[in-house]
């Protein structure tokens, strides 16, 4: 049975920059994240991530660029799904609760959007059925 992994916040933050990035150095990290953080903060992170086999490194003169080891769904739950069963006890409700609770920042077409891929999620549960 493989180990369910739970990520701190900076790694957290570390993983979505890289993911959007794709292949990154630490130094470009750090400017995603706004140097807010330390160099080798940032550097052991992702150091760190490497050996949890999240990321994946190649040396390229003086520095190493990062990138997502994407993984087979079969063999591995995907990061959100890892966070979902460990901050929300695998519960996609509660998760979707938490997340519309600090919505703020939506607009009435994000809500719109959101009202569609639900019916959109009724609908092919309709046709799985």
């Amino acid at each position: 049975m493989s180990k369910i992994r739970c990520f701190g916040e900076l790694e957290l933050a570390v993983l979505e920059a890289v993911r959007e990035r794709g292949e990154v150095s630490v130094k470009d990290v750090l400017a995603a994240l706004g140097e807010k953080d330390r160099y080798t903060t940032v550097m052991t992170v992702m150091s760190r991530l490497a050996e949890k086999g999240e990321l994946s490194r190649r040396r390229v003169g003086r520095l190493y660029l990062y990138r997502i080891v994407e993984k087979k769904v079969h063999s591995s739950w995907s990061l959100l799904e890892r966070l979902k069963r460990k901050l929300f006890g695998g519960n996609s409700i509660k998760m979707i609760r938490y997340l519309l609770d600090d919505a703020a920042d939506m607009e009435e077409k994000d809500l719109e959007e959101l009202e569609k891929l639900i019916d959109d999620a009724k609908r092919k549960r309709h046709i799985d059925d």
